[in-house]
């Protein structure tokens, strides 16, 4: 909640600036991907009016940073990212990839067996995602529906490798 706050006043405080640079940056720098109603919902916490609004939403989706996206060749744009996003997601990819093929970053059946009774929560279909986790790959991707327990997963994994002295970040 405090981080959600922040994020609003970083926000906010971009949007009185009156600069889309820094709007795009601030909209982006915790979101992926942004849709024009998000912005416009953003933008109307400071500028209410609704012609000065329009302007500088259409000002920030001109920038050439922006890029649109569509579900289909055809379909019209239903979200926007930025050339950075893009260049942070391709690395991210690369650095996967680099980790996915080193198979020396596990933890031990013991340090798991610990962790987990730490985190009792961590059971049935949980613990296979858990252990793939933290497995000689050190990779995987865990997926779900919302309420299926994959951050009461993940968070079961960071204590594993922060235990074996790994610095961990996370990303969703």
């Amino acid at each position: 909640e405090r981080e959600r706050r922040e994020a609003e006043r970083d926000l906010r405080a971009a949007i009185r600036t009156h600069s889309p640079p820094r709007i795009l940056d601030t909209l982006t720098e915790r979101r992926a991907t942004f849709t024009r109603g998000d912005l416009n919902r953003a933008l109307a916490k400071v500028v209410s009016d609704p012609k000065e609004r329009a302007l500088l939403t259409d000002q920030i989706l001109e920038l050439p940073d922006v890029i649109g996206l569509r579900e289909t060749a055809e379909a019209p744009v239903s979200r926007y990212t930025t050339k950075g996003v893009l260049q942070d997601e391709a690395g991210i990819l690369r650095d996967a990839g680099v980790l996915a093929a080193h198979r020396r970053h596990g933890i031990s059946i013991t340090e798991g067996e610990a962790i987990l009774r730490q985190h009792p929560q961590v059971t049935g279909d949980r613990r296979a995602p858990f252990w793939r986790s933290v497995g000689a790959d050190g990779f995987a991707v865990i997926a779900g529906e919302a309420g299926t327990g994959k951050s009461t997963t993940l968070a079961a994994v960071r204590d594993a490798y922060e235990v074996a002295g790994y610095r961990v970040i996370g990303m969703a």
